[in-house]
């Protein structure tokens, strides 16, 4: 087995941001430190149930299949001031061969982590995965980056898409990059090689790219089908475990585009202005406005409430996100 020089990389490394991102960056990461064949030194710790006297003793403890290892910390947003404490104690004395990643989604108070890792001089790396504030600025316009990314997925894939397809993909997997991810190599499979994919190719994908998104749920809970709700979220749930965190983000965005869409019919804008306002084909523009009157503005204000207070208590490790996540959906879509 090949070993790897190690010597230039740090012993402490921050991912913050889109969770399809930092794990991506993250991999790689863990790639430059560990030799294949080397998994089993790779501990996977959840910062909402983390036990600090387990973790730093794996830490300190020299690994006994390699010559190195990775405590991998996930939910680094949910980090409070003791955590800090206990880690700079450590990093005063730390273990040389053990490698500390802190992965976490972008939150309030998240300069408090930046300054953490930055306290832990010559010792540490802030590798901050956009998009972020303060990110490149090739990750700075979300709709660019949206595009920049199916862009390279198509290269990676080896697949040729029309700019139809492309636009569908762009509109309906909005922010969740996972499973935007995951529609394009399903589309990679469904599709013969020497064929362009179409509009008709994403559209045959039928629940795999439309009803598993912010829109379809929203209308789901427009229609207080609970069903169907439960149904669009153990389809993203299924395809990737951390999509109950991704799926929340969804359902905040399609309702701000719901508040926006009452505010400006109210104002006198017509359908049409408000599709080209909101970037909404024809295919969704009649169920959107349908939806738009489904929620007034006390049922608009209490989903926001219960949004944010679903989100505080994932932060603050109160409850798990998936369950979180399905108490939310049980509490908008009976009431």
């Amino acid at each position: 087995m090949t070993k790897k020089s190690t010597t230039s990389l740090p012993l402490l490394t921050l991912a913050v941001g889109d969770p399809y991102l930092t794990q991506n960056c993250l991999q790689k990461k863990k790639h430059q430190i560990l030799s294949s064949g080397e998994e089993d030194s790779v501990f996977l710790y959840y910062m909402k149930d983390i036990d600090w006297e387990v973790v730093l003793r794996q830490a300190l403890t020299y690994p006994f299949l390699s010559e190195k290892q990775i405590i991998w910390i996930k939910g680094a947003e949910l980090m409070k001031e003791g955590d800090f404490e206990m880690l700079k104690k450590y990093f005063k004395n730390p273990s040389h061969f053990s490698f500390i990643f802190l992965e976490g989604e972008i939150v309030k108070g998240k300069k408090k982590i930046y300054t953490f890792v930055d306290s832990v001089k010559g010792e540490s790396n802030v590798l901050d995965a956009p998009p972020n504030k303060g990110s490149s600025s090739r990750w700075s316009n979300r709709k660019e980056q949206i595009r920049l990314f199916i862009r390279e997925k198509i290269r990676s894939l080896n697949l040729k898409v029309s700019p139809g397809a492309a636009k569908i993909l762009e509109e309906t997997c909005s922010d969740n990059l996972l499973f935007l991810n995951s529609t394009l190599e399903k589309l990679s499979l469904n599709v013969p090689a020497d064929e362009i994919i179409s509009e008709a190719h994403v559209e045959a994908l039928g629940d795999q790219v439309y009803d598993s998104t912010g829109f379809d749920l929203a209308e789901a809970l427009s229609k207080k089908n609970i069903t169907e709700v439960f149904e669009i979220y153990f389809h993203l749930y299924e395809e990737n475990p951390y999509q109950s965190t991704e799926l929340l983000g969804l359902l905040n965005w399609q309702m701000k585009r719901i508040y926006e869409g009452k505010k400006f019919l109210l104002s006198g804008g017509s359908r049409d202005e408000l599709g080209r306002k909101l970037n909404i084909r024809p295919y969704f523009l009649n169920r959107f406005v349908q939806q738009l009157s489904s929620f007034n503005e006390q049922k608009l204000k209490r989903t926001f409430k219960l949004l944010f207070e679903t989100d505080a208590a994932i932060k603050t490790g109160k409850v798990s996100v998936k369950a979180a996540v399905e108490m939310l959906l049980l509490r908008l879509g009976t009431s």
